[in-house]
Parts: C-alpha cells; structure tokens; sequence
C-alpha cells in the first residue's frame, strides 16, 4: 500500500471523525503587499513563522511583503476533520497525509473541502513542529469575527522580543 496515494478514493467522513475547536485563538502571519495578497480574514491558506520563513530558515519582520501577525478568536465552534489519528488509515492513507508532498496532501485537501459532509477545515499535525495546526476551509468564513484581536506588521518593535524567542526556538535567524 502506497502510504500517501497521489489522489484520494472516495473519502468516508463521520461525525465521529471530527472536533470541535471551541474558541481557541488562531494565528495567521500574511503578506499585506504584492499581487496575491488577501485581508486576514480571507481564505486561501493560513500559516505561522516556520513555513512562512522556511526557504531561507531566516525571519524577515520587514520582507517586502510586509507581513503581518493577527491573532483572532473565532465566533463560534469550528467543526475540523481530525487527520491526525485513523482517519488517513481508513481512508486509503497514513500519517503522511500530515507531512507529505504539498502538492499531494493539497489534491487530498481539496478533495475533503468538497466533500458532502461539510467541515470548517483541518486539524493536522504540523510537518514543522509537530505541534497541532489548523486549514480553514470556505465554510469557515462566517466564524472570523468583524476585527482582530491583534493584528500588527511583524516588524513593531512591540513584536520583536516574542520574534526573537520564536525564532530561537525553531532554530531560524533573524534579520
């Protein structure tokens, strides 16, 4: 068996597959310049400090995307398909469905998005830290509150102790 097939089968997803994500913050750094930048609260992928910076493992507060830190709460419950235990496994996969080729886990991703049973996103192991991640996906575009909690370009001198700290954790320089 293929651990991560290039293309899902028919995927079975239960009510028992998923979990609530009651109300925890959600963090998402995001370029505020250039032509494929969105709002905060738009969705197309949402990422933290190690995958936005991995190709040169350098933090850039002032790259010239001017990215940004928010921080937000969402309104309510979301609904998020846990990959991170059997449900790979009895859908055709493994773990791998966490850590694998961005351009396979996207077509497994995309597939889950449009399934019938409607989730707000993912929850996933992240390949960067192995700590819990989340993926939103369009149904969870009503549970982004009117404002932020926080939201301030990386380069605020407010940021640059926790960059430091972070960065030091993750083993990345910064500039």
């Amino acid at each position: 068996m293929v651990k991560l097939p290039r293309d899902p089968r028919a995927l079975v997803i239960d009510d028992a597959d998923l979990a609530d994500w009651p109300h925890h913050r959600l963090v998402r750094i995001h370029g505020t310049v250039g032509p494929h930048t969105l709002p905060w609260y738009r969705l197309r992928h949402f990422t933290a400090l190690a995958e936005v910076f991995q190709p040169g493992r350098v933090v850039e507060p002032a790259a010239p995307n001017g990215p940004y830190l928010t921080i937000w709460t969402a309104t309510r419950i979301l609904r998020l398909l846990d990959v991170r235990g059997t449900w790979p496994l009895r859908n055709g996969a493994s773990h791998a469905i966490n850590t694998g080729p961005h351009p396979v886990c996207r077509r497994w991703s995309q597939a889950i998005a449009v399934h019938p049973h409607t989730v707000d996103g993912l929850l996933y192991t992240s390949s960067m830290t192995s700590s819990d991640a989340t993926a939103l996906f369009l149904p969870a575009a009503d549970s982004f509150p009117a404002n932020p909690e926080l939201s301030l370009p990386l380069s605020d001198p407010g940021l640059a102790g926790a960059l430091r700290a972070a960065a030091e954790r993750i083993g990345y320089t910064i500039t």
